[in-house]
């Protein structure tokens, strides 16, 4: 989507429709964009951030139980390192999060599903906060990247 969109006529307004966690948290409010090579993983990039982001629970339905650990692992990383009260109200929810899928389906209410769109809401708030302060990575000081020069090998395909 967005590398392509970099690409095509030099910066092809695009918007973010996003369908996991961690695109909703992270990859979807990114100014960067990137694709794997030669089995690397985003080994080409380009700075080029979506006009619009929609991140929308509803998509998040469909992910298999793992997905769902992944997005929540993330949201886990950037607590510890940026976020205390984020880390409290991913407490709050516990596993009720993978039960529900986010608050999508199953043992939800009202009440809940506002705790779930707090932890989103929180978590992209985060990011965006590190991240837009150094649209072009001028420096390496992103919290909420810790580890990424040694976790490509450990993560998720």
């Amino acid at each position: 989507g967005g590398f392509a969109t970099a690409l095509y006529h030099r910066n092809t307004p695009y918007v973010m429709l996003c369908t996991s966690i961690v695109t909703g948290i992270d990859a979807g409010p990114s100014p960067r964009t990137c694709c794997d090579g030669f089995g690397f993983k985003n080994l080409y990039g380009a700075y080029h951030p979506p006009v619009l982001t929609l991140t929308d629970r509803a998509f998040w339905k469909t992910l298999h139980e793992g997905w769902i650990r992944h997005g929540i692992a993330e949201i886990i990383k950037m607590s510890v390192v940026e976020d205390k009260s984020l880390f409290e109200l991913l407490e709050k929810a516990g596993p009720r999060l993978i039960q529900t899928k986010f608050g999508t389906e199953g043992d939800t209410d009202e009440e809940f599903e506002e705790l779930c769109d707090s932890i989103i809401g929180k978590a992209m708030e985060g990011y965006v906060r590190s991240e837009y302060g150094n649209l072009w990575e001028t420096h390496q000081c992103r919290p909420h990247a810790y580890g990424h020069n040694w976790s490509p090998g450990y993560e998720l395909p």
